[in-house]
């Protein structure tokens, strides 16, 4: 397989000839040097994914636009992932490789891949990096006999310039078999924690020429991996509802206020939480996401969704906030092929009267794949300690028409993150808190440490206990008076297995048990 050192060494390639082969390659001095990949330690942070598209459920033998941004079959994190292609044409291909294959297992006559036809253009990819560092970006690449044989790489920290500042090298050789690019962008200025970080990919080389109709490249696997940041702000799980649990195949009733539990799920730390549909039928779905994950581990075949069928109609969550700040609401949310494209956001402070104001986004397109919609109301003092504080989501764009009974968007996880308005004793300032409270672990997941807050409104007797998911006792973590205020302990998992482990605090006559989770 032909080869040019080009390459960078924040550009390297995983490659296959005949059968698969992986290897990674560096460029030293203009020689390839294959190494082995190193186990990663279990005391390193581990990445996640933020951002991938795969293209696999896109129609076929259909041109996307070459002058907006599309979603495609993205599925993130974050929402703003776009791809956007300013050459000829540009579509999806029956091309399958098994090469970085993420979040869904690889089945070779399912898979397919994003064809970008000659003559030169760019591929544009829109990847926000808000709350993550150290971000790499890998895909899978081939050619056709006459498409172009290289590409330019660079990058763009505020949405329009592009740079290649801390890339040594910026242009590679494209294969006629599939290879990987790794585009690592860990340490580069103004990349980390960014909502307009891009990365163009540009056609070059041979074959490259305006008049060159015929042949293409083809990329496949675009994910984006990082590491969470530490919040500025740390927050509690307050709302949350998973829909697991929901029997299948029952419709729920419309129009009506369902409460937290129950008939849709869900758990709330706040009283007075709960759910309404306006539209034609809503149910549960077995539709998994691992995005946003909370309160329990994900589990693919337990793992369950709720439908909203069209014709339009507005999902509305009562989400109290009382005694709470700092609201973040997160939802994961998809639709199938002749759902709903957008949804239109906003939000009341009554219940009754809704807004838009503020909002970064009121209106977010919906693809195939689950997205990750975050709303972040911190500081919005209408918002904090809210017991009316509602959101309201409506199906809109096409699909949304009112004779259109085929088609629905599907919600998962749907979480509100806040922190408490009562404030801790010995800082000097606020009241004493008014209730004994155990908080979610954070970080969880973790490895190998995590930590557990929890308040008590006067001097008691505290006991924190750690136990494995059969019960056996693992470590005790307090045992012993604790003055009133809120206060931290940290759990160190180094000596044990991955798994999900209990733990409970008994603090006076009430006691409290949450689940975490270590992954080593």
């Amino acid at each position: 397989m032909q080869q040019t050192a080009t390459a960078s060494n924040r550009i390297s390639h995983f490659f296959r000839q005949g059968t698969l082969t992986l290897a990674i390659i560096l460029v030293t001095a203009g020689a390839f040097i294959s190494q082995d990949v190193q186990a990663q330690s279990s005391d390193d942070p581990v990445p996640v994914l933020i951002h991938h598209w795969n293209f696999n459920e896109i129609p076929n033998d259909f041109d996307f636009s070459t002058t907006e941004p599309e979603l495609l079959n993205a599925s993130s994190r974050l929402y703003g992932a776009f791809l956007s292609y300013d050459g000829a044409r540009w579509d999806r291909v029956n091309d399958p490789t098994p090469l970085n294959a993420r979040e869904t297992p690889y089945v070779e006559e399912d898979d397919r891949a994003l064809r970008l036809r000659n003559p030169a253009g760019a591929l544009t990819m829109h990847l926000p990096t808000k709350g993550y560092s150290d971000v790499v970006v890998r895909y899978a690449i081939v050619r056709t006999s006459n498409g172009a044989h290289n590409q330019q790489v660079s990058y763009s920290i505020d949405g329009e310039n592009f740079i290649t500042a801390g890339l040594d090298s910026t242009e590679f050789y494209v294969s006629l078999y599939y290879g990987m690019v790794e585009l690592d962008f860990s340490g580069i200025e103004g990349v980390d924690d960014n909502p307009d970080f891009k990365v163009r990919l540009t056609l070059a080389g041979e074959n490259s020429e305006p008049d060159n109709d015929s042949g293409n490249q083809r990329i496949n696997h675009v994910t984006m991996e990082g590491f969470e940041l530490e919040p500025d702000v740390r927050r509690s799980l307050i709302h949350h509802w998973n829909f697991d649990n929901i029997p299948n195949d029952v419709d729920f009733p419309t129009s009506l206020e369902i409460s937290a539990g129950g008939i849709v799920g869900g758990q709330s730390t706040v009283g007075g939480a709960w759910l309404r549909y306006d539209g034609a039928r809503w149910d549960r779905v077995n539709d998994p996401t691992p995005f946003n994950a909370r309160a329990v581990p994900y589990d693919l075949e337990e793992d369950r969704a709720l439908r909203m069928r069209n014709p339009t109609g507005d999902f509305i969550a009562r989400i109290p906030t009382t005694g709470h700040k700092n609201v973040v609401v997160r939802y994961a949310a998809k639709r199938t092929d002749s759902g709903a494209e957008l949804q239109r956001i906003a939000w009341s402070t009554d219940g009754t009267v809704f807004h838009t104001d503020g909002l970064v986004f009121d209106s977010v397109q919906v693809g195939l794949n689950y997205v990750l919609y975050e709303f972040d109301f911190t500081g919005w003092e209408d918002v904090d300690d809210n017991p009316d504080f509602t959101l309201r989501i409506r199906a809109a764009g096409p699909g949304s028409e009112p004779d259109n009974e085929d088609g629905n968007q599907r919600f998962n996880h749907l979480t509100v993150d806040a922190t408490s308005t009562e404030t801790s004793a010995g800082d000097g300032f606020g009241e004493l808190p008014q209730r004994i409270t155990l908080e979610q672990n954070y970080p969880n997941p973790f490895n190998p440490a995590t930590q557990i807050s929890y308040t008590v409104p006067e001097q008691l007797h505290v006991t924190i206990d750690v136990y494995d998911i059969t019960g056996r006792h693992i470590e005790t973590l307090v045992n012993q008076s604790v003055p009133a205020g809120t206060h931290t302990v940290t759990f160190d998992g180094t000596r044990i297995s991955s798994g999900i482990y209990m733990y409970r605090m008994q603090a006076g006559s009430q006691s409290f048990t949450r689940r975490m989770m270590l992954v080593k």
